[in-house]
């Protein structure tokens, strides 16, 4: 054999090689994804059953705010009843602790992954929290459009009864409208409009129920006059100066929503911030006339996102999430969990 037949064997043998780690690689990366996304599969399922099934421990950390991250034994979101325990509820003061919005009570998430028992340089979470309508209200001169969709904002939802009340402060006190209702047409919207209501800073509590499944809204406008402030437990997260603290709830009464406060006293506890008496299961909103503002304490928010990994980020790591429809004080939510892998 000549030189150059010897060169062409080699070659054809090297082709062969390359060509068949080539095939290996191609055959063995979806394999090891497959294997990788089954092993995020069963991570996420047993964490999101304790998640919405646990309360965590202790059982009451959320609205007991002398309980700290330090104290935490385990991590749970659902509600503990003194009487019965309802499965998928969780509980509201649980879900306010996992704001950081200038929340002094807040639990951090590299906690709550410790507690979950996931190694955080391998893997991270995300805990989503939404109503289970996408809600949007557009204010013009006093006239509200309520826009009723699916979650994902696609799909209007048609003959949603949207009940609506109006607070503003008058007189440095917390004053009120008359209560309206509308209900959404074929593009899912409806407009409310408060006539002759104060020109004063105000802000408009909406519930949003479709075939008994009920959502709040809570629009509130930038204003240098409200401020806003936290109330988790009994404990605002501002020290103010008002006769009354009044809580917004929207209890069902003949068959009809109702939007209404309920006004309860207060006190400066020890540790500087307001106590509130009593604290009405399903309060939409605490309001509250201190220093010529009108103080604004939310509850329930639109959307909540928490974890270790933010679901903004330009490059996610592979993941795998579920999803749970559950109950909030009577409002009706969406949780989804997300379980990345940060290394392979």
């Amino acid at each position: 054999m000549h030189i150059h037949e010897y060169i062409f064997a080699a070659l054809v043998v090297i082709a062969i090689l390359l060509a068949s780690n080539l095939m290996l690689t191609m055959t063995t990366e979806p394999l090891k994804v497959a294997s990788e996304r089954e092993g995020l599969k069963r991570i996420a399922q047993s964490i999101m059953t304790q998640i919405i099934l646990n309360p965590g421990d202790p059982v009451y950390w959320g609205s007991n705010t002398t309980i700290d991250e330090n104290s935490l034994r385990s991590f749970g979101l659902a509600y503990q009843s003194r009487t019965v325990r309802e499965a998928y509820v969780l509980d509201a003061d649980k879900i306010l602790r996992l704001l950081n919005n200038e929340n002094p009570f807040y639990i951090s998430p590299q906690k709550v992954s410790e507690l979950l028992g996931l190694n955080t340089r391998e893997y991270g979470f995300t805990i989503e929290i939404l109503p289970q309508f996408n809600v949007d209200v557009e204010e013009n001169s006093g006239i509200y459009k309520v826009s009723v969709r699916s979650i994902d904002g696609i799909n209007p939802i048609k003959n949603a009864n949207v009940t609506a009340k109006i607070y503003y402060l008058q007189d440095n006190q917390v004053s009120d409208s008359s209560l309206i209702s509308s209900v959404t047409g074929p593009d899912g919207a409806c407009t409310i409009n408060f006539d002759g209501a104060s020109s004063a800073p105000a802000v408009v509590i909406f519930v949003v129920d479709y075939r008994g499944m009920r959502v709040p809204k809570v629009f509130v406008p930038s204003e240098s006059s409200i401020q806003r402030a936290c109330l988790v437990g009994q404990k605002l997260s501002l020290r103010v100066s008002s006769e009354m603290i009044d809580e917004v709830i929207a209890p069902i009464k003949d068959g009809e929503c109702e939007i209404c406060k309920v006004s309860f006293g207060w006190g400066i506890g020890g540790d500087g911030f307001t106590d509130v008496d009593y604290v009405e299961p399903g309060t939409i909103v605490a309001l509250a006339a201190a220093g010529g503002k009108l103080l604004v304490a939310q509850r329930f928010m639109d959307r909540i996102e928490y974890g270790t990994v933010s679901l903004s980020s330009s490059s996610l790591p592979l993941g795998f999430m579920l999803e749970k429809i559950v109950s909030v004080e009577g409002f009706s939510y969406i949780v989804r969990f997300y379980v990345w892998r940060l290394v392979w």
